[in-house]
């Protein structure tokens, strides 16, 4: 279950997304816990050093096509859908 307590769609059991899923998960606990995001929400802001740092960990750009340096997990999804 995901975060609006819905099941998650098919392609999302894939073992890359899972694990990309999990990564994801653990930078977002080490990275932007509660305390902070709330923050973050009541400044409006978010520090340009969480975008730096996500960016590092290649965070950013997952729907860039693979082509041009992003990962696109649309593209990855809709060839999951079809096979």
């Amino acid at each position: 279950m995901n975060v609006l307590n819905s099941p998650d769609p098919d392609f999302m059991q894939d073992e890359e997304i899972t694990l990309f899923s999990d990564s994801v998960g653990r930078w977002i606990d080490e990275h932007a816990p509660q305390e902070k995001v709330q923050q973050w929400i009541a400044d409006s802001s978010v520090p340009r050093s969480l975008w730096s740092a996500a960016g590092e960990a290649g965070l950013l750009g997952v729907s860039i096509p693979e082509a041009e340096g992003g990962m696109d997990y649309r593209e990855r999804r809709q060839r999951h859908q079809q096979a």
